[in-house]
């Protein structure tokens, strides 16, 4: 079952160039997704319009069998972090938790008081004098704290310390193993690779990569060519994600790796398929745009 899909939707924005178009995208239910992309690459956007924040310019989103735009069914199912955490400064924290208890759909008071362990936050403190780590392991208490089908986090692990990081990703696998969807942006390349089964890589508005982890980094692999006669001409058969020149190299990440590496290694004595990780392939298609240089 798919959690999320959304199919040919685009956003612009007033007096701004960016446009988020997205043709097809689809989430499965259950599973753990990341985005990945550099700052205005609409990672944040995406998520709001998820969230019914904003709405598309054209297009369709469904999730959980609803339209997005339906949110008195919607509202019990759907968790949400915000990469600002912007809260009742004048509240205490113990204000802040009686408060959403009081008001937040699908609230678990068990799970707060489970959660006040693993965030051990001072419950006297105002909101206004806690650091941006203490008000996202706050925001976290508040996110997980409810009875959710679908959590939706931007940036969640952004300014805390090691251990924090490591108790906010347990969460996030935790809710994953109960059969819950979640989605969450990251700039932590590491927590993408180690966490999400599958992800979508977006720059200037657009998916440029997307698929299940495992599948694409077994699929895709890199060539390191040098610049010569012999190797400007590629086999017709590779299916070219990206290329450029660096250091007098052409630098090309193909897919295809089941079918293209053992033709590659038998026809071919000057090219040597390798082995990519996430971090190859982020660079790779987002330093110079994959374009050639």
């Amino acid at each position: 079952m798919q959690a999320v899909k959304i199919n040919d939707l685009s956003k612009r924005y007033k007096k701004s160039a960016f446009t988020l178009q997205i043709d097809n995208l689809r989430i499965e239910s259950g599973s753990i997704f990341g985005l990945l992309g550099p700052n205005g690459a609409g990672k944040t956007s995406l998520l709001k319009l998820l969230m019914d924040f904003i709405r598309p310019d054209t297009g369709s989103i469904e999730i959980l069998g609803h339209n997005s735009s339906d949110r008195e069914k919607l509202q019990t199912q759907i968790s949400y972090m915000s990469e600002n955490k912007n809260l009742y400064p004048d509240m205490t924290v113990k204000n802040m938790l009686d408060y959403a208890a009081s008001i937040v759909p699908a609230w678990d008071n068990d799970k707060a008081l489970e959660l006040r362990n693993i965030f051990p936050l001072d419950l006297k403190k105002r909101i206004s004098t806690l650091s941006y780590g203490e008000k996202t392991q706050l925001y976290a208490i508040l996110t997980f704290a409810r009875s959710a089908e679908l959590f939706i986090l931007d940036e969640p692990t952004r300014g805390l310390d090691p251990l924090m990081q490591e108790q906010m990703l347990k969460l996030i696998k935790e809710k994953s193993w109960q059969g819950k969807t979640i989605i969450f942006s990251s700039h932590q390349l590491g927590e993408i690779e180690q966490n999400a089964d599958s992800l979508a890589m977006l720059r200037n508005g657009k998916i440029i990569l997307e698929g299940n982890l495992d599948d694409l980094k077994s699929e895709l692999f890199v060539l390191k060519l040098e610049k010569s006669e012999n190797t400007n001409i590629l086999p017709s058969f590779l299916n070219i994600v990206a290329r450029y020149y660096h250091n007098e190299k052409l630098i090309v990440l193909c897919k295809g790796g089941m079918e293209a590496r053992p033709r590659l290694r038998s026809d071919f004595d000057y090219f040597h398929p390798e082995n990519v990780n996430l971090k190859d392939i982020f660079f790779m298609l987002m330093e110079n745009g994959g374009e050639e240089k």
